[in-house]
Formats: C-alpha cells, structure tokens, sequence
C-alpha cells in the first residue's frame, strides 16, 4: 500500500505545482480589486517562453524567459485594462485567444514543424536533505524540482505579505474599497498594477512548471489550466493558504464571543462578518439557542399599517 501511495503523491504534487503557481499569483491579483481572465494568456506565453529559453541557454534561463512572457501577456492585460478602462472580463478573454494564436503561429517559426518532438534540457528533481527520506510524504514534499519550492516559498511569503504588513493591508483595502484606501493615501492604481503584473510572473512560472515537467511544447498545452485557476483562487477564498473547508456564518459558533455576544449581538456579528470574507446575510448564530439564526425580520408577519381618519 505504502508503495503505491508514495508515487500517487509524488505525481499530485508535481501535477499540482503549475495550477497552484497560477492561482497563487490570480490571488494577489484579485486582492487588488482586478479579475485577470487572461491568466491562461500568461501561462501558455510562459509555456513557449520556457521552450525558447531552455533550448537557447538551458533550464534556468528557460524559467526566467517564461516569467518574462508572462509578465508581458500581464502588462498588456493593464494598459487594457487599467489604462484605457477596458471591460475585465473581455479582455481577459480576448488575450487568452490571442496568446494561443500567437504561441501557435510562433513556435513553428522558432523550431520548424516538426518541432513537436523537440527534447529540451529540463529542471530535474532536488532532493532535500533528511526530509527527502521522510516515510510516505518525504519524496512528494521535498523531492520536487526547484520551481515547486519557488511555490511553497511564494505561498507563504504571500500570506505574510498579505496579513502581516502595512503594504499588504493596503493591498486588500484597495480590493476591499478602493475610495477608502485613496481617502487613507494609499495609490489605487499603483497597487493595481503590481497585482496585473504579480498575475502575469506568477503564470509565466506556471507554464515554465509545466514545460519543465514534459520537456517539449505543444499548442494549447496549457489545456485551461488558467481558468481552472480562477476556480481554485473562489474556493480558496481569495486566501495565499489554498482552499479549506469552512463552515458557512450561519453554522459558525461564535467562540470569541460566548459571553459577551450575550449581552451585546452586534458585537458577535461584527467577528463572524470578519471570519467570513464574502458577506452572508446570515448573522452569527444566537450562543446556546442550538439552531442558526436569521436575518432580522425573518419570518415575522408583518402587520399592514391601518391609519385611522379622523372624522371632519
């Protein structure tokens, strides 16, 4: 059993390691306020910048020119979008189908047709010290080629960024409400732009991840990995830390406030509301009353108002 579960785990992890780079850098993005659709634009660039890279100066220039096709795809997202006030979601579409157009009519021109075949020097595995020879989860974890450590790094710098440091802050104030965080000094429109432009990085390695693990290039490799990304960032709840499990507002007990939401209601809303990062029209549910409770007014008959005339 042993057995087969260590390689199971190996290949969920490397499988895993391009759609999570994506995600990770559509995360930083939307906390910006900005939905790049056009993050399967980035990683297929990526895709072909990593061939062009690694077949020219080897693997690790590979992973840079991949980042830099990435970054590309991204900076024409934002001058579309951020510049000239394009619709989010049209745009994002039309660079993913340009970027297959353009990845498809390039690749033959760089490597000829027959270069579907094309063998291409790769990232190989690097095996951590001790915690490589884990039981189980050691080869999977710490056994993965360098850009899967680049990803465990980025995710949780992401997340200290983020929740740890006034730059972060302002980072979700501007996703949050951006009139609030220009009353507070902050620079929407410069803190957009680093989002597009973290977007685009993290896609372009996502499609070096991909290239590194196959070695070749074929046209729309990417097979929709961006857009499942997009997915993954919604059940992740916009969070560096992945998607998890939790209970809706309405199920949540309210730990924090056993005694004091006794005496004071709003109180114990105010930290659900907090817990919960999408609003819920469903407030905390009341201490010890065993049931969720419901919105104020629910279900409570509503009188018709009778106004009395006097007699003239």
């Amino acid at each position: 059993m042993m057995d087969a579960l260590a390689p199971f785990l190996d290949a969920s992890v490397r499988t895993a390691t391009p759609l999570a780079l994506a995600a990770l850098g559509e995360t930083l993005c939307e906390r910006t306020g900005i939905i790049n659709v056009g993050l399967e634009g980035a990683i297929i660039a990526g895709c072909l910048g990593a061939v062009v890279g690694s077949a020219a100066f080897g693997a690790p220039a590979g992973v840079l020119v991949a980042a830099g096709a990435g970054l590309a795809v991204a900076l024409l997202f934002g001058v579309i979008v951020l510049v000239a006030r394009a619709d989010q979601i049209i745009t994002g579409t039309a660079i993913t189908l340009g970027a297959y157009g353009a990845t498809g009519v390039l690749y033959p021109l760089f490597f000829g047709p027959g270069g579907a075949a094309l063998d291409i020097p790769t990232l190989g595995p690097l095996a951590l010290p001790f915690l490589s020879q884990l039981p189980l989860v050691g080869a999977a974890l710490f056994g993965q080629s360098i850009l899967t450590y680049l990803l465990y790094a980025a995710a949780a710098g992401s997340w200290w960024f983020l929740y740890r440091t006034g730059a972060g802050l302002g980072w979700r104030a501007v996703g949050e409400h951006p009139p609030a965080a220009t009353a507070a000094g902050i620079n929407v429109r410069r803190v957009q732009w680093r989002g597009v432009l973290c977007s685009g990085l993290f896609g372009g390695l996502g499609g070096a991840a991909l290239v590194m693990q196959v070695g070749t290039f074929s046209e729309q490799m990417s097979a929709g990995r961006g857009f499942i990304a997009l997915a993954v960032v919604a059940l992740g709840r916009w969070t560096p830390h992945g998607a998890r499990w939790r209970r809706p507002c309405s199920l949540a007990r309210p730990r924090r406030c056993n005694t004091a939401s006794r005496r004071a209601g709003p109180t114990c809303r105010t930290s659900c509301s907090s817990r919960c990062p999408t609003s819920s029209p469903w407030p905390c549910s009341p201490v010890g009353s065993g049931a969720p409770a419901r919105p104020a007014g629910w279900g409570v008959r509503q009188r018709p108002v009778v106004r009395r005339q006097h007699p003239t």
